[in-house]
């Protein structure tokens, strides 16, 4: 059985923080609406660019200007994938590490999914990633494990020969509902706190460590 780990984007791969708050920030403001310190959006993150949209929004904003922010986030995106983020210290090397074990390595993200792969192909050129996938219209978001599900059969993994690694308690509840172990990456943007509360199998603190946790929890086979 293919042992494979899939991981989070935002926070988990890449630090993409101070790029998603001048992005949003910048929508927010050539609209008159006021904008928001960089920290704030750490609250903000992992449900999509609708949820951002909203959260950013000035409370009881009508749906039309929530749309209109999210259509225009988006389009920042696109326009500009990777602006300021950057992979996080050893995170590279943690995964080139795994994929010299075998491991299959995919990515599961709440950004577009256009976006995640521009992202994920500008940052990190040389890792064998199988899949990323992200959001697009029609689909489920995480935390519905349904996508997680079909991705682990087409790249021949079981549940029980799989793991998923992310930052925030959405990826704890992907990991749950999808019958895996969470690694909870405390590095990221919520911290090891949501991570223990959301049901993380583990929670590590720098990517050092994420060989270590992923053999402990997906043991490879004996022969």
């Amino acid at each position: 059985m293919k042992r494979s780990l899939v991981l989070d984007l935002d926070g988990t791969l890449v630090d993409t923080l101070g790029d998603i708050a001048e992005k949003m920030n910048g929508v927010l403001s050539a609209r008159g609406l006021p904008a928001h310190a960089p920290d704030s959006y750490r609250h903000f993150v992992g449900r999509g660019v609708g949820e951002l949209a909203r959260s950013a929004c000035p409370p009881d904003s009508p749906r039309d200007l929530v749309e209109e922010l999210r259509c225009a986030m988006e389009a920042a995106y696109e326009a500009d994938p990777v602006g300021s983020s950057h992979p996080y210290e050893g995170i590279a090397e943690a995964l080139e590490a795994l994929a010299a074990e075998g491991v299959a390595l995919a990515v599961f993200t709440n950004k577009p999914e256009t976006v995640a792969r521009a992202a994920v192909s500008r940052l990190f050129p040389g890792l064998p990633f199988t899949e990323v996938i992200g959001d697009l219209p029609g689909q489920s978001r995480k935390p519905d494990p349904s996508r997680l599900i079909a991705l682990l059969a087409r790249l021949g993994s079981a549940p029980e020969a799989a793991g998923f690694a992310g930052d925030t308690d959405v990826d704890m509840l992907t990991a749950r509902n999808a019958r895996l172990p969470g690694i909870g990456c405390a590095w990221g943007f919520r911290g090891r706190l949501e991570l223990e509360s959301a049901g993380a199998a583990l929670v590590i603190e720098s990517p050092a460590e994420l060989q270590a946790a992923f053999a402990s929890l997906v043991p490879p086979a004996r022969h």
